[in-house]
C-alpha cells in the first residue's frame, strides 16, 4: 500500500481514537453517568487500614514483627476508596502467610462478591457482632511455606456496613480467634468507613 492509501485507512482509525479518548475527558461538576459509579472515600489512609488489624496478630499469633504490604499499587497516604486491602507475614520469614485485611468502598456498581464454598471440616456459617452479621468461610488450604506439606486452614470472614465491604482472612484455628477476627473486621469497617 503507498503513502496515500495509508494515510486514508489511518485518518478515520485516528479519528475514532481521538473521539474515544476525549470521550472520557469531562468537566468537573458534571452529572454525567460516570459520575454516579463513582467510589466514595472515607477520610481514612490505607496505612490506617493496614495498621488495624495488627494488634489481632500479635496477641493472637504471637507475632511481634509484622510485615506489611500494601495489595494494590497505591501509597498508604492514599484516601480508603475501592480495591484497598493489606497482606500480612512475620518480619522474620519470606514465606508465612498471615492473612489480609481489606475495605471497599461503596460505589452505584458495587454488587457483592462470591463467597468461597463451604468444606465438610469448616463449613460456612454466620456470626453476629454489635448487631452485624458476618459470614464465615474457608478459604482454601495454603501450604505454608511454599514446598512443604505443611498446610493451614484460613478463614475468610465477610460483612458489610452501610455499603462498606469488608474482607478479613487469617488462619481459622478455633472458634475463640474467629470471633476475635469477626469484632476486628466490625471495629475496622466502623472506625474507617467516614
Amino acid at each position: 500500500m503507498d503513502g496515500g492509501g495509508m494515510r486514508k485507512l489511518l485518518g478515520p482509525v485516528l479519528v475514532l481514537v481521538s473521539v474515544t479518548l476525549l470521550s472520557g475527558c469531562r468537566s468537573p461538576g458534571t452529572n454525567s453517568p460516570a459520575d454516579k459509579s463513582e467510589v466514595r472515600q472515607s477520610n481514612h489512609t490505607i496505612q490506617e487500614l493496614c495498621d488495624f488489624p495488627k494488634k489481632f496478630y500479635t496477641d493472637q499469633f504471637r507475632v511481634d514483627k509484622l510485615q506489611v504490604e500494601v495489595i494494590a499499587t497505591k501509597p498508604v497516604t492514599e484516601k480508603i476508596g475501592a480495591g484497598n486491602g493489606c497482606d500480612y507475614h512475620p518480619a522474620d520469614s519470606d514465606y508465612e502467610y498471615l492473612g489480609y485485611i481489606s475495605l471497599d468502598a461503596p460505589s452505584a456498581t458495587w454488587s457483592p462478591s462470591s463467597t468461597p464454598s463451604p468444606t465438610a471440616t469448616f463449613p460456612a456459617r454466620v456470626l453476629v457482632v454489635d448487631g452485624i452479621s458476618i459470614i464465615a468461610t474457608p478459604s482454601p488450604a495454603k501450604t505454608v511455606p511454599p514446598g512443604t506439606t505443611t498446610s493451614a486452614q484460613y478463614v475468610l470472614l465477610t460483612a458489610t456496613i452501610d455499603g462498606w465491604r469488608g474482607e478479613f482472612e487469617f488462619i481459622g484455628r478455633d472458634d475463640r480467634t474467629t470471633e476475635t477476627g469477626a469484632r476486628v473486621l466490625v471495629g475496622m469497617i466502623r472506625s474507617l468507613k467516614n
